[in-house]
């Protein structure tokens, strides 16, 4: 099962708005603002779940509970950015693809090499 961008961006507003009215000035003593360290460290622990959802529940349980903790995790994401700013994604010129070659002789389908994500950017 897939979505488009408007199905997940529907999906995301929806959880805002489930999150603004649970966590609030009237619900909450932080009125519901975070600094982004708080929003990582509960964004953390919502992935913690997921991960326990995949590895401890059965299929197609198991994907359909750890998408909506998704969803949860990527709420926050955009709750921080509301509260704490929103930088934009500067690039010069279109964006690069980087592809990662397979070693003479690994079998197709194995496991690529890893790279160093932090070059990417």
């Amino acid at each position: 099962m897939s979505a488009t961008r408007k199905e997940v961006y529907a999906a995301l507003d929806g959880e805002r708005d489930y999150q603004e009215e649970k966590w609030n000035e009237n619900t909450t003593a932080s009125a519901g603002r975070h600094s982004v360290g708080e929003f990582v460290v509960f964004m953390d622990n919502y992935l913690h779940e997921a991960k326990a959802q995949l590895s401890r529940m059965a299929e197609p349980a198991a994907t359909e509970a750890a998408l909506n903790t998704i969803r949860k995790i990527t709420a926050m994401g955009v709750a921080c950015m509301e509260q704490n700013g929103a930088p934009q994604r500067e690039f010069d010129g279109p964006v690069k693809h980087v592809r990662t070659e397979r070693p003479k002789g690994t079998a197709k389908g194995a496991t690529p090499p890893r790279r160093n994500l932090r070059s990417v950017g």
